[in-house]
């Protein structure tokens, strides 16, 4: 990916959620939260994508997606992924 396309401000991964992503699973955490890396392949973001699914309730699913540095990226698990959003975030 060329550099000057890389973190692109202007690039639709920022507005709309559904462009074309290149998806890595992470694993599955404690709680049944599927933990996903998802990297833009306009700019190359790479997104922390968690999902959790309460299937005893009627439309309880969780969805939370957050933009990663690549260092935080690279050390991600399934064990603290939620953490690592708050984390990252005051980062």
């Amino acid at each position: 990916m060329p550099p000057e396309t890389l973190g692109n401000p202007e690039c639709p991964c920022l507005v709309q959620k559904l462009i074309c992503f290149e998806k890595k699973s992470v694993d599955v955490d404690d709680d049944y939260g599927e933990v996903t890396l998802w990297t833009c392949r306009r700019c190359g973001r790479i997104w922390l994508h968690y999902f959790i699914e309460y299937e005893y309730l009627t439309a309880a699913g969780r969805m939370f997606t957050g933009v990663l540095s690549p260092a935080a990226a690279a050390r991600v698990t399934a064990k603290d992924a939620v953490e690592t959003f708050m984390v990252d975030a005051k980062a």
